[in-house]
């Protein structure tokens, strides 16, 4: 096997869903010293029957065709080679061959389990992952309405029951202690959707280290406005965002323990509207309808 198939890719961008992580991957990905692949989220690991095969073909062929661009060798590989390890390894090497640090993003990863974690390790057992997470109500409104916008489910009115899949994406602490089972400390990037709306720049600066490039002129790199926003000004409704408070504020707490800031802020949104009279709508508006980049 040649050596640069010996290995993945040198990074992941493994969620949070709906947690910045498209804004995240342009920005990285427009490094000069960066390479990803032109189809973003491979699902290699999560998809092993690749259900999502027609979709990324229409996708891909869309995008070539509204820039006047032929199928590469890459779109040949990657749609119709046969899906194992060394298939994987494989779609990187265009970025290796000329010397690049490169990596993918699909936030479905964040909820693999022991198995699939330890796959991810066999293909570089050095390679580094980056979870970015979003205030759980928010991110969970953001998933919902994104949804609906591409028909995937009917309108959310009365019925707040949250399907486990969407609980389970937006339960952090899970997924921390996940990781962390698995991986060592220096592997592991933690960062919050609040630092891209506050202060960008820093926080693609951090993950550019973290994956061994250096930062240069950050603010270049930056897409202009939100990417992939699904909420706009749409708010969820106050019975929702008290239900998903309640559900979240335990493990949350615990959470903060671990880390201060845009956790702390989480938890003390949630504390203050749980404990105020159901009927004051006020708070419930504010938590979780802002809009921004997924």
């Amino acid at each position: 096997m040649s050596t640069l198939l010996k290995t993945g890719p040198d990074f992941i961008i493994i969620g949070a869903h709906r947690s910045g992580t498209t804004w995240l991957h342009r920005a990285i990905g427009s490094h000069p010293s960066v390479w990803v692949p032109p189809v973003k989220e491979l699902h290699f690991f999560d998809d092993p029957t690749n259900k999502r095969f027609y979709v990324h073909l229409r996708k891909r062929l869309k995008s070539n065709f509204a820039e006047r661009r032929l199928a590469t060798q890459w779109d040949l590989r990657y749609f119709f080679g046969r899906r194992n390890d060394h298939w994987y390894r494989s779609l990187f090497e265009p970025g290796r061959r000329r010397g690049k640090v490169t990596g993918e993003a699909t936030p479905s990863y964040s909820t693999l389990g022991a198995e699939g974690l330890e796959h991810i390790k066999t293909i570089n057992t050095d390679i580094k992952l980056i979870y970015i997470m979003r205030d759980p109500v928010e991110r969970m409104w953001s998933a919902i309405r994104n949804a609906e916008t591409k028909n995937k489910e009917r309108k959310i009115k009365n019925n707040y029951d949250i399907d486990s899949e969407r609980v389970r994406k937006s339960s952090y602490l899970r997924t921390i202690v996940a990781l962390e089972s698995h991986f060592r400390p220096d592997q592991l990037f933690f960062g919050f959707f609040d630092d891209i709306k506050r202060d960008p720049e820093r926080l693609v600066a951090d993950v550019l280290r973290f994956i061994g490039v250096e930062p240069g002129d950050v603010g270049a790199l930056l897409p202009k406005g939100a990417v992939n926003s699904a909420t706009g000004s749409s708010k969820p409704p106050p019975e929702f965002v008290r239900g998903m408070a309640a559900l979240h504020l335990p493990w949350l707490r615990k959470m903060c323990e671990r880390f201060p800031g845009p956790p702390e802020a989480w938890r003390d949104r949630y504390e203050a509207l749980l404990s105020a009279p159901s009927q004051d709508t006020k708070e419930a508006e504010t938590v979780g309808g802002r809009g921004g980049s997924a």
